[in-house]
């Protein structure tokens, strides 16, 4: 009701997604001389295209409800590795977090809403894997499958390949580490071979990182822009309730050295995604700060549930929920 209600288009909705969504409704493909931004991945906007053109009406929004069910269902999946003392507990909390995260402009057609639940969904594989030292194939398929739905969603996604590899690499154990690890190198070799086949840039953006990149950082006062970058962080941080909240719990529990050894690979994912987050808006050739004013929050968006397990299963152990 809410996506039909508000049809209107963000910026880089109506320039770049809506564009592909309408691609794939008019049963074409991904093509340089067909769209503004060839090297930005898809998935989410064959998504909308193709469950627009199905659409027992055939309207446009339709095409985006799915970005709504892969949402909701990411959170319970998160909330269902918690064992709460109550279902009532457990649906008041499911309901307060989509409180907190729920903004219209994020189901315009932006893909980051996407990457909140497949991060979401990777959040709870890795505790599996990790924490409960998980064999069970539904995670580690369910880990691999997540990381590559990502990947062809948005550009930033080679951001969280990175840190999950690293993850991976520290902390999973004998065969499963062969697995995952190989797992990774294959999603990321199909993508590149899609790339080659197809022509696109390997480029993530060519807009930044173009011939003149390292003269463009010789250009920049560097001092002044970090410091920029280090205040538009913290106020994307308090901008967004779920991971300020959280973070800020995690900290006063970190406190307790068994708590932060048993958890201590969220923080060093948290540490990986913001040292990306630092290094792109240092480099970045867009106006600043207005680039990251304008985008710093639905790039927390993505990420913001990370340290939702760990603090819950304190307050599960705790007998708190």
């Amino acid at each position: 009701i809410v996506i039909a209600h508000d049809l209107f288009f963000s910026h880089d909705v109506r320039l770049y997604w809506f564009e592909k969504a309408i691609l794939f409704y008019n049963d074409l493909f991904i093509d340089k001389d067909l769209t503004i931004k060839p090297e930005y991945p898809h998935f989410g906007t064959y998504l909308w295209g193709f469950f627009w053109k199905i659409s027992f009406l055939d309207l446009e929004y339709f095409g985006r409800i799915p970005y709504i069910i892969i949402y909701v269902f990411s959170i319970h999946y998160i909330l269902n590795k918690i064992n709460f003392k109550s279902t009532y507990i457990k649906y008041f909390i499911f309901f307060f977090i989509i409180l907190l995260t729920f903004k219209m402009k994020w189901f315009d057609g932006r893909q980051d809403i996407l990457l909140f639940a497949f991060n979401t969904f990777i959040f709870g594989f890795i505790y599996e894997l990790i924490s409960n030292n998980s064999k069970k194939k539904i995670h580690i398929i369910g880990f691999i499958l997540s990381l590559n739905l990502l990947l062809w969603t948005k550009n930033e996604s080679y951001l969280y390949l990175i840190t999950y590899l690293l993850l991976v690499t520290i902390y999973i154990k004998k065969k499963e580490k062969f697995i995952l690890i190989s797992g990774i190198i294959t999603i990321f070799l199909v993508k590149i071979i899609f790339t080659n086949i197809y022509e696109l840039s390997y480029n993530p953006n060519l807009d930044t990182f173009e011939s003149d990149f390292f003269q463009h950082i010789k250009s920049l006062d560097l001092y002044n822009r970090f410091t920029q970058v280090l205040i538009w962080y913290f106020i994307g941080l308090l901008r967004n309730p779920v991971l300020l909240l959280s973070l800020i719990f995690f900290l006063i529990l970190i406190k307790n050295s068994n708590f932060y050894k048993k958890y201590s690979y969220f923080v060093l994912a948290y540490i990986t995604i913001s040292i990306g987050i630092f290094s792109v808006y240092f480099v970045t050739k867009y106006d600043f700060p207005f680039h990251m004013i304008g985008s710093v929050g639905r790039v927390f968006l993505q990420f913001s549930m990370i340290f939702f397990i760990p603090i819950f299963k304190f307050c599960e152990k705790k007998k708190l929920v």
